[in-house]
Order: C-alpha cells, then sequence, then structure tokens
C-alpha cells in the first residue's frame, strides 16, 4: 500500500502521540485507506502529510518529508516494516531491524487486514 500510495519505493513515518502533535499550517483532506486506517493529504497540494488507526488513536504518523525538521527524526526510526515488498534494486544501509508485513506486531495491534496486493 505504501507504494502505490507514494508512488515510490517507500515511505518514511514516524509515531506521535496524537495529543502532542499539531499542524503548522492548514488542516488535510482525509482517505480512508483500509479497514482501519485513514491518511491526511494537503488541501493545496496533494502531499500525504499524516496516518492514523482508528484502533489506535493516542498516535498518529507524520511522513518525514512533511516535517519542518525532517532530518532531527533519525532517533525515532525503529525498523524496516513490509520488506516483503522491497525492491530489488533498493539497497537500504543501516542497522534498523526488518520486518515482513506478518511479523509486525502493529499491524495485528491495529487489526489491519492484509492481502496480497496490500504492498504494506
Amino acid at each position: 500500500m505504501c507504494q502505490k500510495a507514494f508512488g515510490n519505493g517507500f515511505s518514511v513515518f514516524v509515531q506521535f502521540a496524537s495529543e502532542s502533535f499539531r499542524l503548522t499550517r492548514g488542516e488535510p483532506v482525509i482517505y480512508k485507506s483500509s479497514n482501519v486506517g485513514e491518511r491526511g493529504f494537503c488541501a493545496n497540494c496533494g502531499a500525504p502529510v499524516t496516518m492514523r488507526y482508528s484502533t489506535l488513536p493516542a498516535s498518529v504518523w507524520v511522513f518525514v518529508g512533511t516535517l519542518d525538521r525532517p532530518g532531527d527524526t533519525l532517533p525515532y526510526l525503529k525498523a524496516h516494516l513490509c520488506v516483503e515488498s522491497e525492491i530489488p534494486w533498493l539497497t537500504i544501509h543501516d542497522d534498523l531491524p526488518r520486518r515482513r508485513s506478518e511479523e509486525e506486531e502493529l499491524y495485528a495491534a491495529i487489526g489491519l487486514e492484509l492481502d496480497d496486493d496490500s504492498n504494506q
């Protein structure tokens, strides 16, 4: 799903507590992208901004490229998820854990239904 939603090989996002995160400009346009998730997009340019899960209302996931200081997010990156759909020519050089969709506890916790075409 991330590859299709972003037209790219992957997306990078960090999790924040909903109560401590605020947008500095505008309100996103919301699109329900799965049985439990919704994505927020910039109403002016269409850039993806947020991801929220109805089953985890205390959290919001924010796409790093939309932050004022994206370089400050490295300490918050925890793992590479959904590696079963990685593009063969893309090589990631870091020591973060790598997990397949079915191994990711978050997806089970939120009740996300994965299918063969989801590219989560």
